[in-house]
């Protein structure tokens, strides 16, 4: 008899110990995705305002006349930054980071071009069209998700399957057979 009240005892102590350890696991869980939220939301909202600041027009120009190249140095790390932050959520939203990416090895051709006196306008040309992609699905997203908590932009940027994500991918199929498919065709 004794030893039954004895092994309850400890039954309800690990029951309450378990219970108390979900909860403390279910709220830390529920910091990290709203922190990782609030990273995504600035994410977004950084890469917007600078990426809406590029002229590819004052980069040739600047390369040109050989005065700039740490601001476009530096420009292009932050261009890589942004890619990497925009890759680390996962889900269908990386085709913004690979469209960063293109565009950054874009920009490398382009001075290389420049410094070495041939053509460029096929980069120029290929950094608009990824500019207003970029900006234009940045834009969609910053608008879809502006009124949201950091809980739900964790949500639907990590989540492959959302609906922003499939909406996003889908702008993206659609920039892929309008410009991409076109000119490697």
């Amino acid at each position: 008899m004794r030893k039954q009240k004895v092994i309850r005892y400890i039954f309800l102590f690990v029951l309450i110990g378990s219970l108390v350890l979900n909860y403390y696991l279910y709220e830390e869980n529920g910091g990290l995705r709203k922190s990782k939220g609030w990273e995504y939301k600035s994410t977004v909202g950084l890469a917007l305002f600078n990426i809406r600041q590029d002229d590819v027009d004052f980069w040739i120009e600047s390369l040109q006349e050989e005065e700039d190249y740490i601001g476009f140095g530096r420009y292009l790390g932050e261009l890589e930054r942004f890619s990497r932050e925009i890759h680390r959520m996962n889900g269908k939203i990386s085709v913004i980071g690979m469209a960063i990416d293109a565009m950054e090895k874009k920009y490398y051709e382009l001075a290389s071009r420049i410094r070495n006196g041939e053509d460029y306008q096929d980069q120029r040309e290929y950094i608009k069209h990824h500019l207003t992609f970029i900006i234009e699905t940045l834009e969609y997203v910053e608008d879809e998700l502006n009124n949201s908590s950091s809980k739900h932009w964790y949500k639907e940027l990590r989540n492959h399957d959302s609906q922003l994500s499939q909406d996003v991918w889908d702008r993206f199929k659609e920039f892929e057979e309008k410009y991409l498919l076109k000119k490697a065709g």
